[in-house]
């Protein structure tokens, strides 16, 4: 399948998701270091795909763009509140190779801004019944944003708590994923397939295919942390600074025969971590096959993923849909 496909269609839905953003967030306002701080973070980047998926499983069903917009918009300003709280919790300085809002305008401002887009999600899901959405399924789309953003807010504290630990299992590290990631992506492809009016089967196939492919992401986006810094600051291994269970670092303290050194590096205080300390933690996890391993393990769940679309008809947009799915496995790692 031909992944730049994709990337085509996202490129072009991504300015249409930031004009119905700006339909619930002021643009200019006479309350200081509030909105202008969230047009800051959202003109930093972001390809706007999660939005995207809900935009093309609704299509690729039967269902509209002008239907799904509000729902994706809300999709994806929930998820850029997350990472502003997120990079206050693991104190990054940097989100797309640009300051974060914390650090231009401190801890509790930002935790207000991220507050801010929070109540915002909810005023753009709402708006589904000014494009035509009946108040059923207005409800559960509001009913469903609620579910996953519980969702992300425990597997955030699934992931806070894991690092006071020295071993988890794998199976709690894919329910906390499932959670922190996944939750927002198989919540896009099952609100389109709800705006769409497609059945409760189909909407727990598209669901299943969003788990999967969210499963995927997450693995692969901590591979590629060891490679690029995941846009902050150029600074490479920061889940190995601040400590974090990864799949990797748990497939090591579960295989190697020593895994002292490796897990000493990992409890050290993030400001104490060397650059050489990171280096060693890297070698050590390819020694052992751990991101191989990992690689692996994201081929699997993608293969997995697009199974669950065989219930959609034959279109474009299913196609993009299984592109989406082959560009996460085919990402750099």
């Amino acid at each position: 399948m031909d992944t730049e496909g994709v990337w085509e269609r996202i490129k072009e839905l991504k300015p249409v998701v930031d004009e119905e953003i700006k339909k619930v967030i002021p643009k200019n306002h006479d309350i200081d270091h509030l909105y202008e701080e969230v047009h800051y973070h959202l003109g930093t980047g972001g390809k706007r795909w999660r939005p995207g998926l809900c935009i093309m499983t609704c299509e690729a069903l039967g269902g509209s763009k002008k239907e799904a917009l509000p729902f994706a918009a809300a999709i994806e300003i929930i998820h850029n509140f997350s990472l502003i709280h997120d990079d206050i919790q693991d104190r990054d300085e940097y989100r797309r190779d640009h300051p974060t809002v914390w650090k231009r305008i401190g801890i509790a401002r930002a935790i207000n801004v991220g507050d801010g887009m929070f109540a915002k999600a909810f005023v753009s899901a709402a708006r589904g019944e000014e494009v035509g959405l009946t108040d059923k399924t207005n409800f559960k789309l509001m009913k469903l944003l609620s579910h996953v953003v519980t969702e992300l807010t425990e597997g955030q504290a699934m992931d806070i708590n894991s690092r006071e630990k020295t071993e988890i299992t794998e199976e709690e590290y894919m329910q906390m994923i499932s959670k922190k990631t996944g939750a927002l992506i198989s919540g896009s492809v099952y609100g389109g397939a709800l705006i769409a009016g497609a059945p409760e089967k189909v909407r727990q196939e598209v669901k299943k295919y969003g788990e999967n492919i969210g499963y995927a992401f997450q693995i692969a986006d901590d591979l590629l942390d060891f490679q690029e810094g995941k846009g902050r600051g150029g600074q490479v291994g920061n889940d190995i600074r601040e400590g974090k269970r990864s799949l990797m670092a748990i497939h090591y303290i579960h295989n190697s025969d020593n895994p002292e050194k490796f897990i000493e590096i990992l409890e050290k205080p993030r400001e104490k971590t060397t650059n050489q300390d990171v280096e060693t933690a890297i070698k050590l996890l390819e020694q052992e096959g751990s991101l191989e391993y990992a690689s692996q393990k994201v081929d699997q769940l993608i293969e997995q993923g697009i199974k669950h679309l065989k219930p959609l008809p034959e279109t474009k947009n299913k196609e993009y849909l299984i592109g989406m799915a082959e560009f996460i496995s085919e990402r750099d790692f």
